[in-house]
């Protein structure tokens, strides 16, 4: 559970460091999303604009471990290989920034 409940924060401290003053903290991951589609031309976020898609189905799974997304984030069953195709791709965009 602990690290299927990481992988969400693992993104969103790369988002801020790789876009420092440019990611709310308060902000949840879905909306740090939103807020790279909705970034104006002229922003640096922009340049994420191309994992958006893959950040969002990440979001999708890990979401569901989290209570700000599930009330019912501790009875959600972890199925191994699954979780490790989700960190393997969540690392995938810290290492490479793309999907």
């Amino acid at each position: 559970m602990e690290v299927a409940r990481s992988i969400r924060p693992m993104l969103e401290g790369y988002l801020h460091r790789r876009f420092p003053g440019m990611v709310d903290i308060g902000l949840l991951f879905g909306q740090v999303i939103q807020a790279i589609d909705n970034a104006p031309q002229n922003s640096p976020l922009t340049h994420a604009r191309n994992i958006t898609a893959e950040l969002n189905e990440i979001n999708s799974y890990a979401g569901q471990f989290h209570h700000d997304t599930n009330p019912s984030a501790d009875q959600v069953q972890i199925i191994d290989g699954e979780l490790r195709q989700f960190v393997e791709r969540a690392i995938r965009v810290v290492h490479a920034g793309m999907a």
